[in-house]
């Protein structure tokens, strides 16, 4: 097919972002145009997500950070405190004392492995957990606000209509 070209053949195993999101595509098959508009939306983040691996990858080793092991092991637990205690996470000195990492360290090393800072990677995962509990139809969007971490349900509201293009209170009217 591509005759003489070059070609790059890559595999990249399934981290906890890729399985969230290819699970919430699976669990929310298309109804709607608005669960539509979300399982595009998805897949173009995945494409994304791979893409800029691939090209990470590509980019001089020499660039790169060289994390250990045991560092990769303690950003996950970073991780998975952060999605434990999504309603009230820790401050970010607070979290790397908890997985004895520095700061600094933990900042540049969850950037690097998921692509975003762990405050923008809370943030992205309390919009998640908030469009399930409302979908579910057992939340208000107070209770939701409250649910998934913000004491200020107009900023909650802001966050969520910028991140799906409608309020929530609309979203729960729709679905």
């Amino acid at each position: 097919i591509l005759g003489n070209q070059p070609f790059k053949k890559f595999q990249n195993p399934i981290d906890s972002i890729t399985s969230n999101i290819i699970k919430r595509m699976i669990e929310h098959p298309q109804k709607d145009r608005i669960n539509q508009l979300e399982i595009e939306s998805k897949a173009l983040e995945l494409l994304s997500i791979h893409f800029g691996r691939v090209l990470l990858n590509d980019c001089d080793a020499n660039k790169r950070s060289q994390l250990s092991k045991k560092d990769l092991n303690k950003i996950k637990q970073a991780e998975e405190i952060l999605l434990q205690r999504m309603e009230s996470p820790p401050s970010l000195l607070e979290l790397a004392k908890i997985v004895e990492l520095n700061d600094y360290k933990l900042k540049i090393g969850f950037k690097e492995l998921f692509g975003m800072s762990t405050f923008a990677y809370l943030r992205e995962k309390r919009m998640e957990h908030a469009i399930d509990l409302l979908r579910s139809g057992n939340s208000n969007v107070t209770e939701t606000a409250f649910a998934v971490g913000y004491n200020n349900v107009s900023h909650f509201s802001e966050l969520f209509r910028k991140k799906y293009g409608m309020n929530p209170s609309k979203f729960l009217r729709i679905y």
